[in-house]
């Protein structure tokens, strides 16, 4: 049986100290608290949601859409909490945009429901054929 629908998102953390307090660092590969840290000493850490950088995200969500598209051929597959650039540059990928998606965590992301039909209002909810979810 495959999931209908799969939602990638990335850790949210304010700096790599508040990621030291909240995890154990042996968790993680040493190349990437490299690359954080000096992210983080850049100054291009800016947005605790989105703390690591573009072109990193992008690589592995890539990874992840390709290897849930290889074992999984049918299932959907969205991003959640990204920004505008991220669609940019995955959206044709997925077959959504970031006004159109369906996420895991939205009232609309119910079975068989594609992209097509889901659509945004202007205060940001998610709405199905035009039809707030009730």
């Amino acid at each position: 049986m495959e999931p209908d629908n799969i939602s990638m998102e990335m850790l949210f953390f304010d700096s790599v100290a508040e990621l030291k307090e909240l995890f154990d660092m042996s968790l993680f590969d040493p190349d990437w608290l490299k690359m954080m840290a000096e992210h983080e000493a850049s100054g291009n850490m800016t947005d605790s949601m989105h703390p690591m950088p573009d072109d990193f995200r992008e690589e592995v969500y890539t990874h992840y859409f390709s290897e849930v598209k290889r074992l999984s051929p049918g299932t959907r597959i969205s991003l959640c909490a990204e920004t505008t650039e991220m669609w940019k540059r995955l959206g044709p990928k997925l077959g959504m945009n970031a006004d159109s998606f369906v996420c895991n965590c939205s009232p609309v992301a119910v079975p068989g429901v594609t992209a097509e039909r889901v659509t945004t209002t202007s205060d940001g909810y998610a709405v199905l054929d035009g039809q707030a979810a009730s």
